[in-house]
C-alpha cells in the first residue's frame, strides 16, 4: 500500500518520495526526463539557426547561448545605452560654455 504525505505518516513530501520510489524508478525517470530535455534542447537550436536574433547596433547574429540579448558584445551595450539616454527627454541635459552641467526637464 501506498503511504501519501498527506496521510500524516510521514513528515514531509521529500520523506514520503523516498520511501514510496524506489532508487530504480528514479533513475528511469531522470534519464528519461534527461533525454526529453536534450532532444528539446536540439529543437530550439535548429529552430534558432533557422531564425536567428541580430544585434541592434552592428547587425551580427546573436550566439545561441546570447539569444535573448539585443547586442552581441559590451561595446554594441554601451551604444545602445547611450543612444536611449539620449533620445530618452527625461534622462541627461547639456554644459554650457562654463563647464556646469545644465539640465532642461521638460523645457
Amino acid at each position: 500500500m501506498t503511504e501519501y504525505y498527506g496521510s500524516g505518516r510521514f513528515c514531509s513530501s521529500s520523506c514520503s518520495n523516498s520511501r514510496n520510489h524506489s532508487d530504480i524508478d528514479r533513475k528511469r525517470i531522470s534519464e528519461s526526463v534527461k533525454l526529453q530535455i536534450k532532444r528539446k534542447s536540439q529543437q530550439n537550436k535548429d529552430k534558432y539557426i533557422d531564425n536567428p536574433n541580430y544585434c541592434v547596433i552592428c547587425g551580427n547574429v546573436l550566439d545561441y547561448e546570447k539569444r535573448h540579448r539585443k547586442t552581441c558584445s559590451n561595446e554594441c551595450k554601451k551604444q545602445l545605452l547611450k543612444y536611449t539616454s539620449h533620445i530618452n527627454p527625461n534622462c541627461g541635459g547639456y554644459k554650457e560654455a562654463s563647464g556646469n552641467k545644465k539640465f532642461g526637464h521638460k523645457g
